[in-house]
């Protein structure tokens, strides 16, 4: 079965990384003290040592692994490893980049198979803010970057509101708005001029999603949103996906397709809304392999509510490395299986049933997807890294 991976980050320049480094690529956690003394017990960073190793002809250990991806050539590297998965096209978002990342006309000379953008709401709206002296220009001025992407051939937006400000959202305080809006001019104006404008509060941040849920349903490309499982720049308790039923229930928004990134550990309440709400989607990334046996139960419990059809259901690992596609293979066909098993010796499906297309995983903005020559591309299983 072919794959596309519907949201992952750019792939660095280089092969060469410390440990701590490497083991930052499989946590959410940035304190030197958790990678050091923890990430290298989990389950999760075990098996991916045993799985590499082969990959490299090297012992099963960091230290080997480590030495082994120094000595490759960076573009061969990232090659080699996407050639062992089954992915046929990324959908990258670019927003989420520094120095070292690859560009997305890089991706694409580097690995061979189809690039697609992902715009990412806030790095976009961020490189606005010095144009406009009005928050009301500056929403303007996205909604046309927004289109000016689209036209480009980017065939999603992303926005990671939950990192800037709550999930829970509420229509725009225009007076809050105007202050938020304020505040980060002064940052800007007393700052480090060559530091990029950071948006953040719920009336700035709010605008921004609603303007960009609109124009999504006037461009016809999926809404991504993350929610639930994140670094420790976000406040977990702030990111449940059901935060999101202003963009559910009006009917401006009747023929947004919504895609809930992660949604872990809210992949109940993701469930629900994907079971009630037309157009809504959920994946199950870092759930599905970072969480090690409990992501497996998180793909138990989704699929086994019974709540929606597997169609709504997509699955990534969201990683910004190569590994987690390798990892993803197995993992992801694995718990899979145990999810059939499990419909059909609890006589809640039946295995033919299963085994057809339409019962299967996909990408919802599969439709948005060409080739080359512009003919659509058929559905695929929806995956990520």
């Amino acid at each position: 079965m072919r794959a596309v991976d519907h949201h992952c980050h750019p792939l660095q320049r280089t092969a060469a990384l410390e440990a701590n480094e490497f083991r930052g690529c499989f946590t959410e956690a940035t304190d030197p003290r958790v990678l050091a003394a923890h990430i290298p017990n989990t389950p999760l960073y075990r098996l991916l040592l045993r799985r590499l190793a082969p990959v490299f002809g090297c012992q099963p250990t960091e230290a080997a692994i480590l030495t082994a991806r120094r000595m490759l050539e960076p573009a061969r590297y990232a090659r080699e490893l996407m050639a062992q998965t089954c992915t046929e096209m990324l959908l990258l978002d670019t927003g989420f980049a520094g120095r070292d990342t690859m560009t997305l006309e890089e991706h694409g000379e580097v690995l061979a198979m189809g690039i697609r953008e992902i715009v990412r709401l806030e790095t976009l709206a961020e490189s606005l803010v010095a144009r406009c002296r009005r928050p009301e220009d500056w929403l303007d001025q996205v909604r046309v970057g927004l289109g000016l992407a689209v036209s480009a051939g980017a065939v999603a937006v992303k926005t990671i509101v939950a990192y800037r400000a709550s999930l829970r959202l509420r229509w725009p305080d225009h007076r809050q708005g105007r202050a938020e809006d304020a505040a980060l001019r002064r940052s800007l104006r007393t700052g480090d001029p060559a530091a990029r404008a950071r948006v953040s509060g719920d009336a700035l941040c709010h605008a921004l999603v609603f303007v960009a849920a609109e124009e999504c349903v006037r461009l016809g490309v999926p809404l991504q949103v993350h929610c639930g499982m994140g670094d420790t720049d976000e406040d977990l308790a702030e990111s449940s996906p059901t935060g999101l039923r202003p963009l559910l229930v009006h009917e401006r928004f009747s023929d947004l397709k919504l895609v809930l990134l992660h949604c872990y550990p809210f992949h109940r309440e993701a469930a629900y809304l994907c079971s009630v709400h037309a157009g809504v989607y959920m994946d199950l990334s870092l759930a599905v392999w970072m969480a090690a046996s409990d992501g497996a139960r998180a793909m138990h419990a989704v699929v086994g509510l019974g709540l929606f059809g597997a169609a709504a259901l997509l699955v990534e690992p969201a990683g910004d490395h190569l590994v987690r596609h390798r990892l993803r293979d197995a993992q992801l066909g694995q718990r899979l299986d145990l999810v059939r098993h499990d419909l059909v010796a609890g006589r809640l499906d039946r295995h033919e049933d299963l085994l057809d297309g339409r019962a299967s995983p996909s990408w919802c903005g599969c439709h948005l997807v060409q080739d080359d020559t512009g003919a659509r591309s058929p559905p695929h299983l929806c995956t990520g890294s």
